[in-house]
């Protein structure tokens, strides 16, 4: 998505941005418990758990927390940079996280802490000049 949103600023000078959560990272992170809770864990089951209960499938809940030897690789460091990874070559199950740490209500909070974040950028964005953006030539 990164990638798409930068050639569609270059190409067409239309302004792009891409946040699937970061801009409500910190607040997030005060809710859970778990560290790098990155995909299928605390964070996503709980999302899940609060609006599609029923797809939730509590049995098969399995625990995989990585534990990385650089604080710059560490999902949950303040100090981290962003780096891909096919999610196999961390975990073998596929979950990065605590899934069995999740609960409905914890995704209700961490749902409506994701959409103020995400209005709040719009009404931010809405209100900016685009100079602020483009350097004028």
């Amino acid at each position: 998505m990164n990638h798409s949103a930068q050639v569609i600023n270059r190409d067409t000078r239309i302004f792009v941005c891409v946040d699937t959560g970061e801009t409500s990272d910190v607040d997030i992170d005060k809710t859970i418990k778990t560290p790098n809770d990155v995909h299928a864990g605390e964070i996503e089951t709980s999302t899940s758990l609060a609006i599609r209960p029923g797809m939730v499938r509590k049995d098969r809940l399995e625990t995989d927390i990585p534990v990385f030897s650089s604080r710059y690789l560490n999902f949950s460091s303040k100090r981290g940079v962003s780096w891909y990874a096919y999610t196999e070559k961390i975990s073998d199950s596929g979950v990065m996280g605590d899934p069995t740490r999740a609960d409905g209500e914890k995704g209700r909070r961490i749902w409506e802490i994701m959409i103020a974040h995400l209005v709040a950028l719009v009404e931010d964005l809405k209100s900016m000049p685009l100079e602020d953006i483009y350097r004028q030539r």
